[in-house]
């Protein structure tokens, strides 16, 4: 398993200091268990979405889980053809992994983080992944980024994923520069 200090994704840079301030009050909110999870986290490319939910995951002891919303259905394809997954932080990866590893993985790590949800066009498969996805994490601390507005998201995906989302946190940094 990850230990504590090992960070998730090194090659993305961490600058905690340059978190713009409606991700930090969300972030904060969430942490100190007076906002409910699932936090989202919205913004245009560059907007410091997912350098966020890293520098949370880095401070966070315990099991920690990122996968982007490609990697992670790629990750249950494969597993579900018998493949062998890449090396991820936590994972055995001296046998095959299932299906229930990566789902019980998920739903028992201290954080998760689902970056670029909805970058992919929605499929059965997108929406049933990120319907368990939630379900999984359940007032548990999960981060999902997209670069999709509010409004984007709703229309693009049934009540069930939609009733879900809007029982957390967002975080709208539609308005923010480009910090690349």
């Amino acid at each position: 398993m990850s230990g504590p200090t090992a960070a998730l994704k090194r090659e993305i840079p961490r600058v905690p200091g340059r978190i713009p301030e409606a991700y930090r009050v969300a972030i904060r909110e969430c942490g100190r268990g007076r906002a409910p999870w699932p936090l989202l986290l919205l913004g245009t490319t560059g907007s410091g979405k997912t350098c966020a939910a890293l520098s949370v995951s880095d401070f966070v002891l315990g099991t920690r889980v990122f996968f982007s919303e490609e990697d992670f259905q790629n990750a249950l394809s494969a597993t579900m053809s018998g493949q062998m997954m890449e090396e991820r932080p936590g994972f055995r990866t001296d046998r095959v992994l299932t299906v229930k590893d990566i789902w019980d993985h998920w739903a028992d790590a201290t954080i998760a983080i689902l970056d670029d949800f909805g970058q992919r066009r929605d499929t059965k498969g997108s929406g049933d992944l990120l319907y368990n996805a939630i379900n999984k994490r359940e007032h548990k601390p999960l981060i999902i980024t997209s670069n999709l507005k509010w409004t984007e998201i709703a229309a693009r995906y049934d009540d069930r994923i939609v009733s879900r989302l809007e029982c957390g946190t967002m975080a709208d940094g539609f308005s923010l520069a480009d910090m690349r």
